[in-house]
């Protein structure tokens, strides 16, 4: 990763995250038991600064509502001003994206797979955005098991610096 750390991410959440859980949502469940989950999200605004809009996935090794996952975060960016991470590409679900993969760690010494997929060509928003792509790939990579929990999709912008203006204008998912 580049330069200093996320200031804030202003995220809209379908799942559960910290204790916090979206009533009547399918996830948390065992990623082998969502069939055909997609998503909806558009934005507005281009703020200057360092930052993206970007779905956040969370899986963890257990079921579990609180606390940090401990399995793997997968990032679908949409757009952004920020450095890129890889030159890798990748074909997934017919969208041609930059792939990038490290372990991630958190002040609190707790690590975790960190997946980055970002659009080639970036865009303002997806409606029903196929995410079982995108799991199935980095299943094939080894980098989330069918036996884990997915815990959640959240969506918004991840913002270094700047970030004026920018907002989310619709987001859903359907697991």
């Amino acid at each position: 990763m580049h330069g200093r750390p996320v200031a804030a991410f202003p995220y809209e959440l379908y799942g559960c995250s910290w204790g916090l859980c979206t009533p009547g949502a399918a996830l948390p469940a065992r990623t082998s038991a969502i069939r055909g989950p997609v998503s909806t999200f558009h934005t507005v605004g281009d703020s200057v600064g360092s930052w993206n809009a970007a779905y956040d996935l969370w899986f963890a090794t257990r079921r579990m509502t609180t606390g940090q996952a401990n399995g793997a975060e997968l990032m679908v960016w949409l757009r952004g001003k920020w450095p890129l991470d890889s030159t890798r590409i990748a074909t997934v679900g017919g969208v041609r994206y930059y792939v990038a993969h490290w372990i991630a760690n958190h002040h609190t010494g707790t690590t975790w797979n960190y997946i980055q997929f970002r659009r080639v060509r970036p865009l303002d928003g997806l409606t029903n955005l196929r995410l079982a792509p995108l799991i199935a790939y980095s299943e094939r990579m080894g980098w989330i098991r069918p036996s884990w929990w997915w815990l959640n999709v959240e969506a918004g912008f991840e913002i270094r610096g700047g970030g004026r203006g920018l907002a989310a204008t619709e987001f859903s998912v359907r697991a």
